[in-house]
């Protein structure tokens, strides 16, 4: 299964060595492409007629979105609620079922999770599957993710929030950046669908 990577993400992902996505013509619809989103229009319309689509930066740019600390807020109940993480829950899911066998982010996620980006779901046309949940302060019940999955016409988006820049040579990171294309090439069919662009709506 071919993988491709834009020049930002081809930075990120170094170690795989991955191949530059075409710069001119229609691009593959049974291939994964790991993006900065706004992303070449042409790997859109490879989405849409089949393709997987994993964000690894830029996903303000589908949802609204706030940057996070990973620190214990319980306890000042709140006193930036678009910023504060309380605490999350990791779902069954491929991508984080082996990094995440009690259900939620230990310690050892810290460096993924500082600085990261949580989505307001309750911005979306249609609430995508929810991967990795950011749980707000005690004054704020609001529905929030870290990565989530989402059907696009006949391909996959994949978007994570989690800061893979800070954590880039965590081994940590790395898990994950194998498993997101991996989950990708699968091609799974989330029940949740967006249309671009009118999912891309803040």
């Amino acid at each position: 299964m071919p993988v491709f990577a834009d020049e930002a993400q081809s930075q990120t992902l170094n170690e795989w060595r991955l191949a530059p996505t075409p710069a001119a013509g229609d691009l593959d619809n049974q291939a994964v492409y790991v993006v900065t989103w706004p992303c070449d229009p042409r790997v859109t319309d490879a989405m849409k007629r089949g393709a997987s689509v994993v964000v690894l930066g830029g996903g303000e740019h589908l949802l609204k979105s706030y940057p996070i600390t990973f620190r214990t807020t319980w306890w000042q109940a709140g006193d930036k609620p678009e910023s504060n993480l309380s605490g999350t829950f990791v779902y069954d899911h491929p991508v984080t079922r082996s990094m995440a066998p009690d259900g939620w982010c230990d310690g050892g996620w810290f460096d993924l999770l500082e600085g990261a980006a949580k989505f307001d779901l309750e911005t979306a046309s249609v609430r995508p599957e929810v991967i990795v949940r950011a749980l707000p302060s005690l004054l704020l019940v609001k529905d929030e993710a870290l990565p989530f999955e989402v059907s696009v016409e006949k391909g996959l988006l994949i978007v994570s929030g989690l800061n893979h820049v800070r954590a880039q040579d965590r081994p940590e990171t790395q898990w994950l950046l194998a498993r997101l294309p991996d989950r990708a090439a699968t091609f799974p069919d989330p029940a949740a669908t967006w249309s671009i662009p009118a999912a891309a709506v803040r």
